[in-house]
């Protein structure tokens, strides 16, 4: 039987383990193979890309996750916790930064995931449209995200 310890280490993990994944894997993530190694050589990407404050990129994925987090902690048995963090994630690729803007996700209220980093298209409409469940994406974001879905 797992603990409540074990249970939270597990989400540490699994959020932790995928941002920093992501952050390496970004400046590579639509590069052909062959692209990869013309930049990094044949070992291919090995390092972070840090920006000016030494800093590996959140990403857009990153981002989602996150949101999903917060919203399955919420209540993990109730799908419009999530919905709704979604639509507070939604402010973040949509308007400025301001204290207290997010309704759902509060803890989630800061300046550095104020930054629109080229999310799925069918994330933003479906969102902006109000679609929960329908859509016809090929994309894997949905994917990325069930291992912490898991978790909890």
């Amino acid at each position: 039987m797992i603990n409540q310890n074990q249970k939270l280490d597990q989400i540490r993990g699994c959020l932790i383990g995928g941002a920093a994944g992501d952050a390496l894997g970004s400046p590579v993530e639509f590069y052909y193979e062959s692209q990869i190694f013309e930049k990094y050589g044949k070992p291919g990407i090995q390092n972070y890309e840090l920006n000016p404050k030494h800093v590996a990129k959140i990403t857009d994925d990153t981002q989602m996750t996150l949101f999903t987090a917060v919203g399955l902690l919420i209540d993990s048995h109730d799908a419009e916790s999530i919905w709704h963090c979604y639509q507070d994630w939604y402010r973040t690729q949509t308007e400025n930064y301001a204290e207290n803007l997010l309704q759902y996700a509060k803890d989630l209220n800061i300046p550095e995931l104020f930054s629109r980093r080229a999310p799925g298209y069918t994330c933003l409409s479906a969102i902006q449209n109000g679609l929960v469940s329908e859509n016809d994406s090929k994309g894997c974001g949905g994917v990325m995200r069930i291992a912490l879905s898991r978790s909890v």
